[in-house]
């Protein structure tokens, strides 16, 4: 699907009081090294959020030469042992640095893109059911996740920085607040 036919799909799906001031961006990059994203989230007009394949790959790499510098295991019980963010969570093998990273707030652009291409094709009830950080950062600001709902929404110290975030910007939009 193209791009501007999902960022129309997940913007229709913004709360009345979001419309026009959230916003979500994706460019492609072709350079030397194969395709770069970057994504990005403005709200009115501001950046608030950003994500590219420089900085998830730069990331990527720092997170593995940490992990071989500080363990003497091998994958995946390196990383099992030493990132407090997947140990005794029961995570595929191949996600469990995405895992860590997401946890730090570094994101795939790639994954944000499958994201908000299948977001709006989930039930509200798989969304509302979901362990995904990025479906439950768009159930925030979901025009079918109402006041009553975000009034009742327990933000814990555990809640991913990015949830809290788009909470945040829900609630001082609808005038709601928060605690």
């Amino acid at each position: 699907m193209r791009w501007s036919k999902t960022k129309k799909l997940v913007e229709s799906l913004l709360a009345d009081k979001l419309q026009n001031r959230l916003e979500i961006h994706i460019t492609n990059y072709n350079v030397s090294v194969g395709e770069q994203r970057r994504v990005w989230i403005t709200f009115d007009k501001k950046e608030i959020f950003n994500a590219s394949t420089a900085n998830f790959l730069k990331e990527h790499d720092a997170l593995w030469n940490e992990i071989q510098a500080n363990t003497d295991l091998a994958f995946p019980d390196d990383i099992k042992a030493y990132c407090d963010e997947v140990k005794g969570k029961d995570i595929p093998d191949e996600d469990l640095s995405m895992y860590v990273l997401e946890a730090r707030g570094i994101f795939n652009p790639n994954r944000l893109y499958n994201v908000f291409v299948e977001y709006p094709q989930m039930s509200y009830a798989d969304i509302q059911a979901s362990m995904d950080n990025l479906v439950l950062t768009l159930m925030m600001v979901d025009k079918r996740f109402g006041k009553r709902s975000l009034k009742s929404y327990i933000i814990t110290d555990k809640t991913h920085p990015l949830i809290k975030q788009m909470y945040a910007i829900r609630c001082e939009a609808e005038s709601i607040l928060t605690l």
